[in-house]
């Protein structure tokens, strides 16, 4: 389990650096976002990992099934949850962006006129 702990840990380090780097290159907070991160993935452990033990016991499993089956789900849920906080990061810097004026300005474009 240490090792686990440790891998997690270095994983979550990379992903850290990855996200304040496309943040502050982005012109948002670093900080938040990264806070953000943390929070997803732990969230997303925690429920994927009562999710995974519950269906493993409905399995009928005892001992090792729904640890497992809980295992498998904290992973992929965190993973999940990450990479849906970068496309947010993403989609939010795309939209800031974006053009928000017209080419032609205040006037309607050239075929349009009369």
């Amino acid at each position: 389990m240490r090792g686990r702990a440790m891998i997690e840990l270095f994983i979550l380090v990379r992903l850290s650096r990855r996200i304040s780097h496309l943040a502050r290159s982005g012109g948002r907070s670093a900080t938040t976002w990264v806070l953000i991160l943390l929070g997803a993935w732990f969230a997303g452990e925690f429920v994927g990992f009562g999710c995974g033990a519950a269906i493993g016991g409905q399995l009928g499993g005892e001992g090792l099934l729904p640890f497992l089956l809980g295992y498998g789900g904290a992973l992929m849920t965190a993973v999940a949850c990450q990479g849906s906080v970068f496309a947010s990061l993403r989609k939010r810097m795309a939209a800031d962006q974006a053009p928000t004026e017209s080419p032609f300005g205040n006037d309607p474009p050239p075929f349009f006129q009369d």
